[in-house]
């Protein structure tokens, strides 16, 4: 059975954030998706200014300002009708927009930075138990491999919902912790 400090379930962008995240902080981390390759599809399509100033602690802010559009202006309209009309240039925020990416574009910048940093995404790899005991929890996963983890995360509702996900104080303190 291979071990694993944390295990983060989900290779979206909150999976991959968490792992690159955790990773430069020198916690050994396997992040798992049961997708056999990243979606080159996307189900969002903008970053406000307050993600923007987080991904700065693990060095994509600026990288994905490179591959969006900032949207400094917003409306929300009916037909030729303004709805709402949002204008982020007074934020106070070196990111005074929202950025226009796609989903895949920022899972691909996550991942490439994930990669620099040492770690991956061992994929496909289909969570399909956890057992938790006193020393951490046990993932099961469908190739009949087992992994033990001192801390499971699940990244995905649906794998919240199926699996028992396993979030110790100590996680808590991992990510608080200065780089």
């Amino acid at each position: 059975m291979e071990s694993t400090n944390v295990l983060v379930v989900g290779a979206g962008p909150t999976g991959l954030t968490s792992a690159a995240a955790l990773t430069a902080r020198g916690v050994h981390t396997t992040l798992v998706d049961a997708q056999p390759e990243g979606a080159n599809t996307s189900r969002a399509a903008a970053v406000a200014a307050r993600t923007l100033e987080v991904l700065e602690e693990i060095d994509v802010s600026e990288r994905l300002v490179k591959n969006g559009i900032q949207a400094r202006n917003f409306s929300i309209r009916d037909h030729g009708r303004v709805l709402i009309p949002l204008d982020f240039s007074g934020l106070p925020t070196n990111y005074p927009y929202t950025l226009m990416i796609s989903q895949a574009d920022t899972e691909r910048v996550l991942g490439e930075r994930l990669e620099e940093l040492g770690g991956r995404v061992v994929r496909p790899k289909k969570l399909v138990a956890v057992r938790q005991d006193v020393d951490g929890a046990v993932a099961s996963f469908d190739d009949g491999c087992s992994r033990r983890s001192t801390i499971s995360a699940s990244t995905r509702s649906r794998s919240r919902d199926r699996f028992a996900a396993s979030i110790v104080s100590s996680f808590a303190r991992i990510c608080a912790a200065p780089l």
